[in-house]
């Protein structure tokens, strides 16, 4: 982890919930993760605007069954990370992704965009 990001806070950041929805927000000049989903199952997030982000615009760490759509995302990091740390105190395997109509761009270079359709489903990362 940047020493950067120990400091600053995410502006949206779940732990351990169930059925969460996220829905036409945008998040401009976040100073870390701009949504960080920690251990959650049933997660939707769709129509999220992120602007010039400064770490990773969407983080889900050891989540189930996640649904990215509709959303445009330019940072100066990842757009976009599911894993499967250990940062809930065991690594659960993740499953069920799918990410649909995505417009990734590096902050600032909106002539150089990556428009995506991802379906990822029942893949096992981790042990648990």
């Amino acid at each position: 982890m940047l020493q950067h990001q120990q400091k600053y806070p995410k502006p949206i950041a779940l732990k351990r919930c169930k059925h969460v929805t996220i829905k036409n927000i945008t998040i401009r000049n976040a100073p870390n993760y701009a949504i960080s989903v920690l251990g959650t199952d049933y997660v939707n997030i769709d129509g999220v605007n992120i602007f010039n982000g400064y770490c990773d615009g969407i983080d889900t760490d050891s989540c189930r069954h996640v649904r990215i759509a509709n959303c445009q995302i330019e940072t100066w990091d990842d757009a976009i990370v599911h894993k499967a740390s250990f940062s809930i105190g065991i690594r659960r395997q993740v499953a069920n992704f799918k990410s649909q109509t995505l417009s990734l761009c590096p902050s600032g270079k909106r002539n150089r965009c990556l428009v995506v359709r991802i379906i990822v489903e029942r893949i096992s990362l981790g042990l648990v």
